[in-house]
């Protein structure tokens, strides 16, 4: 296990969040030995215009504008994390001569306001983890006094068009800058492993303990879920590029009678998509709804869903809340977007409506306590202090040697 060291995580994603990403996750459990500088991603100048009105936005702009403290712990007295707003950035759409003037002031800002928080919380010699954040990964990687910089690589960078316009060339220069790698998904560590020496693949994880909640009988079911006809097919997770629309549409007007139930955020630039969407009686967004709220939303599920249609993203991907349906004991039926091995004989994979139809069927038909049980015995094996002890078997030995290095007289790689 990784103990007594100083972690600063540079995050593709906010701390609040209604779907926490896989860096979350990681550093909440490296957080019980370790202390942790979690750095949001920089909110941008178009965000803040976006987003001005929405509630959801309300804190992280204040914090952006310096309105409210940039530098908050977490209040959890089991582990050590704080979060860090730095200042805004440049929008990513921008042309390249301009988004690297941008990027470049905006990695200025952010390493002075990192550096501040570390000598407020008396942090020397951190590892500095970019979780996804490659362009601002990029830039301070060697620049903030770190003893080792690790990156971990949880998506495809040509499948994120938030990142993919400017992030295809700045992901070699990051990988040359770290010590090692970590990928998700075997597509992911073929791809990068072919290219760094010390690239690893670990798996994406589960928070078990939270998400089996919804096998305990004391766990309500919501109003807004609880009210709908059985049988509920459920999904949880962002409306985006990867959702399969013309799918669930399709599926949704073969069976008026199922009620197709989809929780969490619709992306601006898909809100055309969920429109469609509304027009089925028996299709019904809720919205995002809080993290810790999930496992009662799960527990209303008969089936969870993962519609995902077939790109070079999705072939690249390990989806969190594949296990996370699997804590709950649910039945899950997903569509063949990435090879998932391990899951073959737990999960139906089916192309197409009618196909996808039929394995719902056979997932409804397949909830005994029995099988519920196999499910989540599979889940348990990948909870995420599995992830991080499997991290820290990697990390350790690399730090022994580098301290080793230094008290010679050599240099710290």
């Amino acid at each position: 296990m990784l103990r007594d060291h100083d972690l600063v995580c540079l995050s593709i994603t906010p701390w609040e969040t209604a779907l926490p990403s896989s860096g979350h996750y990681l550093m909440r459990e490296f957080a019980s030995h370790n202390r942790v500088l979690w750095v949001d991603h920089p909110a941008t100048l178009k965000d803040g215009w976006t987003y001005r009105r929405d509630p959801a936005w309300r804190d992280r702009l204040k914090r952006t504008w310096g309105r409210l403290p940039a530098l908050r712990r977490v209040p959890d007295p089991q582990r050590e994390v704080w979060v860090l707003t730095p200042p805004p950035m440049v929008p990513s759409g921008l042309p390249r001569p301009l988004y690297d003037w941008g990027l470049a002031a905006a990695a200025s800002l952010t390493r002075r306001s990192i550096l501040k928080a570390m000598r407020q919380l008396g942090m020397r010699d951190p590892i500095l983890w970019v979780s996804f954040d490659v362009p601002l990964g990029e830039r301070l990687a060697g620049k903030l006094g770190e003893r080792m910089t690790v990156y971990h690589c949880f998506d495809e960078i040509k499948g994120e068009p938030y990142i993919a316009r400017h992030g295809e060339r700045l992901e070699p220069r990051l990988m040359a800058k770290s010590q090692v790698v970590f990928t998700s998904s075997p597509a992911l560590q073929a791809t990068r492993g072919a290219t760094h020496p010390d690239c690893h693949y670990v798996p994406n994880g589960v928070e078990y303990a939270h998400y089996a909640r919804a096998c305990d009988p004391r766990e309500p079911v919501p109003p807004d879920l609880s009210r709908l006809p059985s049988p509920v097919i459920g999904y949880l997770g962002n409306l985006e590029a990867r959702f399969d629309y013309d799918l669930i549409v399709a599926c949704a007007a073969a069976r008026p009678d199922w009620s197709w139930v989809l929780i969490g955020p619709v992306q601006p630039a898909y809100a055309a998509c969920a429109e469609v969407l509304k027009r089925l009686p028996n299709i019904h967004l809720l919205g995002p709804r809080p993290a810790s709220s999930a496992p009662g939303y799960l527990k209303g599920f008969d089936v969870g869903i993962i519609p995902f249609v077939s790109s070079a993203q999705t072939r690249a991907i390990y989806p969190l809340k594949l296990n996370e349906y699997l804590a709950a004991g649910l039945p899950v039926v997903m569509t063949p977007f990435a090879p998932l091995d391990p899951f073959a004989g737990t999960c139906w994979v089916a192309e197409g409506q009618a196909a996808f139809l039929a394995a719902i069927a056979q997932a409804l038909a397949a909830r005994s306590s029995e099988y519920r049980e196999a499910r989540m015995a599979l889940a348990r094996e990948n909870d995420w202090s599995a992830r991080a002890l499997a991290m820290g078997r990697i990390l350790v030995p690399r730090l022994i040697a580098q301290n080793a290095r230094m008290l010679s007289g050599g240099t710290p790689r």
